[in-house]
């Protein structure tokens, strides 16, 4: 059995523990990740609906705002009761301005009788005519005479100047407003439609309905304030037989050919050139042409 002296054992103990100390800081000691945690769910941004009204004078548009996760559905009935809305606006602003030209004619026809009267199968005209003219001295005395210059010779001289200005007024019934454009001639015959009892009771028909179908929508009838009630123009909406022959009239455009489907709001014709899809809100008249 071998035996070590006392202070060679203590070296033995601090040689080896210098060792361990060395090989501690040679490595680095990583501490464990933390433990995931599962992300957290977003929330979904509700649906909602908002409605703004713009006046410019006494210009009025209205525009509905859809806002997160509103359905299909909804965002196009929104975008429908737009439409109606804005065409009900034109349709107030119409019949004010179908008011305005009745009350101008009212004030414009007295005067209007009284120049066809005076110049009905008469063209009277007016004219009038003026010169100028120069001057003649010798001694002391002058003349004038037109068309010449000045001259001189000795104790005479003689100055002038030549102009002339004439005039002619021609009133006639020949001479009407003249044109005011292609662009009005063709407004004037869109707005004398649109201004017709059926397109009005059209454009009624059609806010009725959607009006229906957003109250109809839990998320539309609760943020427009809209409450479901019997339906009162949306009963006289036309109706047509699937596979039917049919015409149907959009101002002075024909559709006619075969129903291909019936839904509400719309009405699709297969014609001879292809398929149509019509607004009935827009339809000024139809027929049916048999089977």
């Amino acid at each position: 059995m071998c035996s070590f002296p006392v202070h060679l054992g203590r070296g033995l103990g601090i040689l080896l523990g210098a060792a361990v100390a060395t090989m501690a800081h040679g490595q680095q000691i990583v501490p464990a990740p933390p433990a995931k945690t599962p992300p957290a769910k977003t929330a979904a941004t509700p649906a909602a609906v908002h409605k703004l009204v713009i006046y410019e004078g006494p210009n009025r548009s209205v525009h509905y705002i859809t806002t997160g996760n509103l359905s299909t559905s909804d965002r196009l009935t929104a975008y429908e009761l737009q439409r109606a809305e804005n065409d009900l606006s034109y349709l107030n602003d119409l019949q004010s301005l179908k008011q305005q030209y009745v009350n101008s004619e009212r004030i414009l026809e007295p005067q209007r009788r009284y120049v066809q009267e005076q110049l009905y199968g008469t063209q009277i005209r007016y004219g009038g005519y003026s010169a100028g003219y120069g001057s003649y001295g010798n001694g002391g005395w002058g003349w004038g005479y037109p068309r010449y210059g000045i001259f001189g010779n000795g104790g005479s001289s003689f100055a002038g100047y030549a102009g002339s200005t004439s005039y002619a007024i021609t009133r006639s019934l020949q001479f009407g407003m003249g044109d005011e454009g292609r662009f009005k001639d063709a407004m004037v015959q869109v707005l004398a439609r649109e201004s017709s009892p059926a397109y009005a009771a059209a454009v009624l028909r059609n806010y009725d309905s959607v009006v229906g179908r957003a109250a109809a929508s839990t998320v539309l009838s609760r943020d427009l304030s809209l409450q479901k009630g019997p339906a009162t123009y949306s009963s006289y909406e036309p109706s047509y037989t699937k596979g039917g022959k049919v015409a149907v009239w959009v101002g002075n455009d024909k559709y006619a050919g075969t129903v291909k489907d019936d839904r509400a709001g719309w009405v699709v014709i297969q014609t001879d050139k292809g398929e149509v899809t019509v607004r009935k809100s827009e339809i000024t008249r139809s027929e049916a042409t048999g089977k």
